[in-house]
């Protein structure tokens, strides 16, 4: 799995490794990588991409070539960066191997996304000889570039620094364009000049969107303002059905209040209440300390749900 372009506070300090793929044939390089895991590990993963899976790509070719000789890839840590510097950190020994004379199999100069990846000639004319006779016109009007060149000219703050478009912004530091539209979403980065907000227009039916959705509104949890509920998946790791659990028993709240409850057409279900009712979304004191619900406290305790259920019922356990 890839890492994030944009890294949480809360995980800037967690260290990684920057590694190197050599031919033991000849001690050279041909590839630099970036890994969470031990070494060993990732070279496990990429013999297993190469040799097993048969994955395409420039990397996986030369270790089969190697595992055709009989001999097997190996791997060099380079270097020990805090995650919130791993882009500079490859693109750092990417350049600097190259400049040493290593032909390198990574198609850009690193970070996230292949960027400063370059096609090759081959490629160039596939996607030249399956465009050709296509009509594009539609796409490419006078309006449709007008309109796409005025949504990038927007100024944009990032750290202080002002950018005159997030295409500059993109080039000059080193990330993808969804990278930066997500520092704009959570608020890591801001729009200097207005833009008018296409989500804002008027639907018919379905669910709010844009600033009216639920899942813009800010969220407070463990007395910390988030801006969204993404923003709140993003910084403690989980999914976003997590944090409608914490929503739903109290864990954390929308600052406004929160959307009104969607409601199912027709009867309602019958079976156990849900939702805040339900008996497993009340806060459990046990031991003197407060848990969001059955499941979190044995989850967090390591027992099973039944022992938690028993101490209710014994007294050692209570609803607060």
């Amino acid at each position: 799995m890839p890492l994030p372009s944009v890294v949480p506070a809360d995980q800037a300090d967690k260290l990684v490794s920057i590694y190197a793929l050599i031919d033991p044939r000849d001690q050279t390089p041909f590839y630099v990588g970036v890994t969470s895991k031990k070494p060993k590990v990732r070279l496990s993963s990429h013999l297993n991409d190469a040799c097993y899976l048969e994955m395409k790509g420039g990397r996986y070719d030369i270790i089969r070539a190697i595992a055709l000789s009989g001999h097997r890839a190996e791997i060099v840590e380079l270097e020990t960066v805090k995650l919130c510097n791993w882009v500079e950190g490859e693109q750092f020994w990417i350049e600097y191997l190259r400049f040493l004379g290593a032909r390198l199999t990574n198609i850009g100069t690193g970070g996230p996304g292949g960027f400063g990846a370059k096609q090759t000639k081959e490629t160039q004319l596939r996607r030249q000889a399956s465009a050709k006779g296509r009509d594009m016109s539609p796409l490419h009007s006078p309006e449709i570039r007008e309109r796409v060149a005025t949504s990038l000219r927007h100024k944009i703050e990032i750290d202080g620094v002002v950018y005159s478009g997030i295409k500059a912004a993109a080039r000059e530091i080193g990330v993808s364009y969804g990278a930066l539209h997500y520092r704009l979403d959570v608020g890591l980065a801001k729009r200097i000049t207005p833009r008018k907000n296409n989500n804002e227009r008027k639907r018919k039916g379905g669910l709010p969107c844009g600033a009216k959705h639920w899942r813009s509104r800010p969220v407070t949890i463990d007395c910390k303002v988030y801006c969204s509920r993404t923003a709140v998946a993003v910084a403690f790791g989980v999914s976003q059905s997590v944090v409608g659990t914490w929503l739903v028993n109290g864990r954390a709240q929308y600052i406004d209040g929160g959307p009104p409850l969607l409601r199912r057409k027709g009867k309602p279900l019958k079976g156990r209440p849900s939702g805040k009712k339900h008996y497993r979304s009340r806060p459990v004191i046990v031991d003197g300390k407060l848990y969001w619900g059955i499941v979190g406290a044995y989850k967090a305790i390591g027992l099973s749900r039944a022992t938690i259920n028993r101490w209710l019922k014994t007294g050692r356990a209570q609803y607060a």
